[in-house]
């Protein structure tokens, strides 16, 4: 696919995204993740892969006011609209889809194909990984947002170390994430951000005073000591 065409998906998917920079981020993580785990696969239509990957959260902001539509579903409906409007071939447009609608894992859209088992593989990676917690704690890289906290299986806001931290939890998610990958890359990789989460949150998890502050400079200072 040309360069002109991969400009204007991803023009198309930051006008979805353009208010979120935490959601931009984590797009473009998931997309290298992805292009990183395809290196060990075989037979990936890159098009497809780097299509599906750029546009797989598009249907976040419409769950974000609705909280009953799966973004997953929604996205791929949206995707694939936007694909044909814009000549992209029926069957291109399909598989996009496809890989977008199954990139939660839900129900019964199992990922089938190589290019969305890709794609499962680093959106989950992402989302339980090193990078993506510590940028979602930062989120738009200033602390603009309280520390999370686990309360009765329920996340909550605050700032209370007598509570279940949510970094624990995630430490939990993550001792069980790699076992579930589907490609033999995305287990390896997995396994390797598992022990750096771990490492980095047992610091962080000693720090958490440090943490509540205001600004980015003292932030900032802390990371690089740690």
């Amino acid at each position: 696919m040309k360069k002109v065409d991969f400009d204007k998906i991803e023009q198309f998917m930051l006008r979805y995204c353009g208010d979120s920079c935490h959601d931009r981020e984590h797009i473009y993580r998931v997309l290298y993740n992805a292009l990183d785990i395809a290196k060990c696969e075989n037979n990936v239509d890159f098009d497809i892969l780097i299509t599906s990957c750029l546009l797989h959260d598009i249907g976040r902001p419409a769950q974000l006011n609705d909280g009953s539509i799966d973004h997953a579903e929604y996205g791929s409906e949206i995707a694939y609209n936007w694909l044909i409007e814009n000549n992209f071939s029926v069957d291109f447009s399909l598989k996009v889809a496809e890989c977008i609608r199954c990139h939660r894992y839900r129900g019964n859209n199992i990922p089938k194909t190589i290019e969305a088992k890709i794609l499962y593989d680093s959106d989950k990676i992402d989302a339980a990984g090193l990078i993506g917690i510590s940028r979602t704690l930062m989120y738009k890289g200033v602390i603009n947002e309280p520390v999370y906290y686990v309360v009765n299986g329920k996340v909550q806001n605050g700032f209370d170390k007598t509570k279940e931290s949510f970094f624990t939890e995630y430490i939990h998610k993550l001792s069980k994430v790699y076992d579930k990958m589907l490609t033999a890359k995305g287990k390896e990789k997995a396994y390797k951000l598992k022990c750096e989460a771990e490492e980095f949150y047992n610091k962080l998890y000693g720090y958490l005073d440090k943490l509540y502050i205001s600004g980015n400079a003292i932030l900032d200072k802390y990371l690089k000591e740690i």
